[in-house]
């Protein structure tokens, strides 16, 4: 995303450590103007201490939080608290990392029940899923056990195209279309359903 090869695409922004109160107003906020994707670990971890850097984004009932805003892991963050995220680009959703890390996850059920996209992304190699295949597997698993919050094709769409809208190059990449870059992976199957059977 920080250096795509082709440089007609958006060049994607990011911080991974959390920024102080001055740094979302003097860095952040500037940042966010410019018409590009920001990737931020937000609210990465459970406690109130987590929640806080999301708080933090209030400058004085201005918001640091927009379209260009794809926050990142957001497992802090409290059910009432995604109604503001649904201004941002949306969310990425890492549930094995953080359920070994912090023995819960995201609530992704509020933040469907908003109205935020949600994308997948695997993390980091100690604690995510080794690819993407392996992460909707484990999405699959949550949504299952939380009485079928997402189809197999909502699934499917948090690793094709919510996340090139999130990263503003749905019109190069995400879905089957001309005049897109092909990038395919084909797979055998027995259903007529492009998103069945249920995934494994």
């Amino acid at each position: 995303m920080e250096a795509p090869d082709d440089v007609t695409w958006p060049t994607g922004l990011g911080h991974t450590l959390d920024f102080t109160q001055t740094e979302i107003v003097g860095t952040l906020w500037p940042a966010l103007q410019i018409h590009r994707p920001f990737f931020y670990h937000l609210s990465e971890g459970t406690d109130e201490a987590s929640r806080q850097h999301y708080m933090d984004l209030d400058m004085q009932g201005t918001w640091a939080i927009n379209g260009n805003l794809v926050a990142i892991h957001c497992t802090a963050l409290q059910p009432s608290d995604f109604g503001r995220m649904t201004t941002a680009a949306g969310i990425v959703w890492s549930p094995l990392s953080n359920y070994l890390l912090y023995g819960k996850t995201t609530e992704v059920a509020a933040a469907k029940q908003a109205g935020v996209r949600i994308a997948l992304g695997a993390d980091w190699s100690p604690s995510g899923s080794k690819n993407l295949l392996g992460e909707i597997k484990i999405a699959k698993f949550v949504s299952d056990n939380s009485g079928g919050l997402f189809s197999v094709e909502e699934l499917v769409r948090m690793a094709t195209t919510t996340p090139a809208k999130m990263a503003q190059w749905d019109p190069y990449i995400g879905s089957i279309e001309a005049g897109k870059k092909a990038d395919l992976l084909v797979v055998s199957g027995s259903s007529a359903d492009g998103y069945g059977p249920p995934l494994r």
